[in-house]
């Protein structure tokens, strides 16, 4: 029985490795999001918010997505994304995407923050995450950005990935503390701002 055993797990192994092989043969592109893709990219930001065990987390919808990004007034964020490739070029779904935006340092000027960087799970291991990372840093480069900033919660094991990539955690090397205020403590501060006049 332990010979079967032995024999089944080998095979089963085998097909294991095999089915990894074939999907990671697999092409996929990258490219600048369009407005037809805010519903897929809405349903990989529910991926990564379920990754970070925060799924109640995104409350925007694919519309909010449209209107933020691709409507006529200058678009709030950039979206790069992953696209899956099948026979014949036709394009399959988005498997993983990255959202950036400007913001602004007084001691150097235009920065980009990259809010989000995700690969589907099915999908990691192929070095995606990185082209995907770098192409957000030539992106920002393009466009005259001086650094490039991001979060990472404490437990991510993304952090050695981000490391390695010569990223330098500054809330260790310098003591910077990133905030948050959300949009109730902004509606309060706005409040009493408007009884001060």
């Amino acid at each position: 029985m332990a010979k079967f055993d032995e024999a089944f797990n080998f095979t089963f192994s085998c097909q294991e490795k095999f089915e990894r092989l074939i999907f990671t043969m697999k092409k996929v592109i990258f490219r600048e999001a369009k407005r037809d893709d805010c519903d897929e990219v809405r349903r990989l930001i529910q991926e990564l918010a379920d990754f970070e065990k925060m799924p109640n987390g995104p409350q925007i919808d694919a519309e909010v997505l449209r209107e933020d990004g691709f409507s006529d007034h200058p678009p709030s964020f950039g979206c790069i994304v992953m696209e899956e490739v099948g026979e014949g070029g036709i394009k399959g779904k988005l498997c993983g995407y990255a959202v950036y935006f400007i913001s602004y340092s007084t001691w150097l000027g235009k920065a980009m923050y990259l809010e989000d960087i995700y690969v589907s799970p099915e999908y990691r291991g192929n070095k995606y995450g990185s082209k995907l990372f770098d192409l957000v840093a030539k992106k920002g480069l393009d466009m005259g950005c001086k650094r490039m900033d991001f979060r990472a919660l404490n437990w991510n094991p993304a952090i050695e990935f981000y490391k390695r990539k010569g990223a330098v955690d500054v809330t260790k090397s310098e003591g910077w503390h990133n905030f948050t205020l959300d949009v109730v403590g902004m509606q309060n501060l706005a409040a009493k701002s408007s009884t001060r006049e």
